[in-house]
């Protein structure tokens, strides 16, 4: 906490008056992390005319830029860890407004998802979980990117856009 606190430019004491514990502050920083992401993706999707485009944005905001973060950091395994252990649950909440912003992006395309059996909310949870394996199963960039594209190809093709 003191190391957080220093970085912050603040006390010990104002950090603790806001975050009881470095769980929380964690917690804290992966709520801003998910709120500031979905508004840039929201934001890149209004400027985006095709799906096509909404989707290499949302891979780009989302899984790439995070992957690029996380290897570039020198403690990359030590933050996924601590992430996964205090976070588990702020993480889970953030992967769910993910998917529901996922699901706003298909909506338009639920008669056609609908016709093949699918709906738009699982189209969401597919390409969320999906990217998220390929961004943590990746070995590199290049191969995170080769996987993204074959889900988005996929995703196009259900929804009849190629």
């Amino acid at each position: 906490m003191g190391d957080v606190a220093a970085a912050a430019g603040v006390s010990r004491q104002t950090l603790y008056n806001t975050y009881a514990n470095k769980d929380q502050v964690i917690q804290a920083a992966i709520r801003y992390v998910t709120d500031s992401g979905i508004h840039d993706v929201h934001k890149a999707w209004d400027n985006s005319p095709t799906l096509s485009e909404q989707l290499d944005r949302f891979f780009e905001i989302g899984p790439l830029s995070w992957f690029d973060l996380v290897q570039s950091s020198p403690d990359a395994a030590d933050l996924i860890d601590g992430l996964n252990l205090a976070g588990g649950e702020e993480l889970a909440k953030g992967a769910a407004r993910w998917t529901d912003a996922l699901e706003s992006l298909f909506q338009p395309y639920a008669d056609t998802l609908e016709s093949k059996g699918v709906t738009a909310k699982g189209v969401a949870e597919l390409v969320y979980t999906s990217s998220h394996s390929a961004k943590t199963g990746s070995g590199d960039r290049t191969q995170l990117a080769g996987r993204l594209k074959t889900l988005k190809q996929s995703i196009l093709s259900l929804v009849n856009e190629i």
